[in-house]
């Protein structure tokens, strides 16, 4: 056997199916037989199956089969009536409503035990594993100490527990849902080749039981192993989902990290870039500017006071630029005490606007500092209408061609006490 690709054939396979029940095989085989026969079949099929899909395409072939086999063998029947024939079509209703209610979240276990009572079931009752059990041959099966009542029915009345109810094993036959008048129940497994899920109780006439009870456990038990398989499915797909959220939310991380600046947290060279370029093609005809900035003497901070203090100058001056710029302006530092701007601006003065700005928080910052050393930042500035034309590279050096005009014509020192020059480092 081997898996593909292509869609199975399923009503061919059906056909194929039905010719062989026709060429009485029955009639050599008994019925429970075939049906370890088919659970073997269909338990190697979905193993070698790659897709979820697939595996479930071949659980619902199999109950088919299982439909064909008792709608076969009630052909055959001499007292095959109009009861038979509803409750043949009850029990196979198990495994549609056991897929439809997983879909719908409704009680799937309630509409099983409304299925057994449609079947003139007198009372029954449904025990399931708290987890399935594996058991590779009648001999190595261990009772578990606990099972779980799922549902139960007794006449009229429905009893359905979501997470059911805890009973000693030893208890099954007198757990407090039991009817009050004498019982008889049939005790039958609820098992899948190698997995048992429970087991199920049944007051049934014999020839009742006789009769229905491979199309019973066979519906149910493949029921439940199709459930089984669809709530794997889905919790696949849930880890599928989280795995994709988690991925994306570190990509988003990552991708952040790789465009800001580790010391001062604005953005880096390639930061500034993609965000300028996004934002000229947005704001077409609209006027903007590019502001290079550069620390003064930070050279001198560094060689005096050490790289510890430089960092820091770093960072407050690149808290100054966040001061002056607004909040959906493009701020970055692109190396060293070298930082860059993009704004949309609408004043006729801004280059004004912006150095006097730059000048007066520089001075508040120093004022306030207990720091020996003042941070002082040189700008240059080039304005330009954004456009698909617009040379990004060419406004770029324009405005560092203004930043060392502006900072040629100074002559500072970063130190508040010029005595302090002794220090410096040799």
């Amino acid at each position: 056997m081997r898996d593909v690709k292509a869609p199975l054939n399923k009503n061919l396979l059906i056909f194929k199916f039905n010719t062989l029940l026709k060429c009485n095989i029955l009639d050599f085989i008994y019925v429970d037989n075939l049906n370890f026969v088919l659970s073997v079949l269909c338990d190697k099929a979905v193993s070698i199956s790659q897709s979820s899909e697939r595996k479930e395409e071949i659980y619902r072939i199999f109950m088919e089969f299982y439909k064909e086999i008792i709608s076969f063998e009630n052909l055959k029947s001499k007292d095959y009536s109009g009861n038979i024939k509803g409750n043949v079509r009850y029990a196979n209703s198990i495994i549609g409503n056991m897929i439809d209610s997983f879909q719908t979240n409704s009680k799937t276990q309630l509409n099983i035990m409304q299925s057994l009572k449609a079947m003139n079931i007198r009372s029954s009752y449904l025990y399931l594993h708290e987890n399935t059990v594996i058991s590779k041959s009648r001999y190595d099966y261990v009772q578990p100490a606990y099972e779980m009542l799922s549902s139960c029915h007794i006449g009229d009345k429905f009893r359905s527990f979501s997470k059911g109810k805890k009973v000693k094993s030893q208890y099954l036959f007198r757990n407090d849902y039991m009817p009050d008048s004498r019982f008889t129940f049939i005790a039958s497994p609820v098992f899948c080749s190698e997995e048992n899920y429970g087991l199920l109780l049944l007051d049934i006439d014999t020839d009742d039981y006789n009769f229905y009870n491979s199309i019973i456990t066979s519906q149910l038990s493949y029921a439940i192993k199709l459930r089984n398989m669809l709530e794997e499915q889905k919790a696949v797909q849930t880890n599928l989902r989280e795995s994709l959220s988690e991925a994306t939310s570190n990509n988003v991380i990552l991708n952040k990290i790789s465009k800001s600046d580790e010391l001062t947290g604005v953005y880096n060279r390639r930061g500034f870039m993609e965000n300028v370029v996004d934002s000229i093609k947005k704001n077409c005809g609209k006027r903007a500017a590019i502001i290079y900035a550069d620390m003064d003497k930070l050279k001198q901070i560094n060689d005096i006071f050490g790289h510890d203090e430089g960092d820091y100058a770093i960072k407050k001056a690149a808290e100054i630029l966040g001061l002056c710029m607004r909040t959906n302006d493009i701020i970055a530092r692109f190396g060293g005490d070298e930082f860059a701007a993009f704004a949309l601006i609408h004043e006729n003065d801004f280059s004004t606007i912006l150095y006097n700005r730059i000048e007066d928080a520089c001075t508040d910052v120093n004022n306030s500092s207990d720091k020996p050393y003042n941070i002082n930042i040189s700008v240059g500035v080039c304005e330009f209408i954004c456009s698909s034309d617009a040379d990004l590279t060419t406004i770029m050096n324009e405005a560092d061609k203004h930043l060392y005009e502006n900072k040629r014509y100074k002559n500072v020192t970063a130190l508040k006490n010029p005595e302090d020059i002794h220090k410096m480092k040799k």
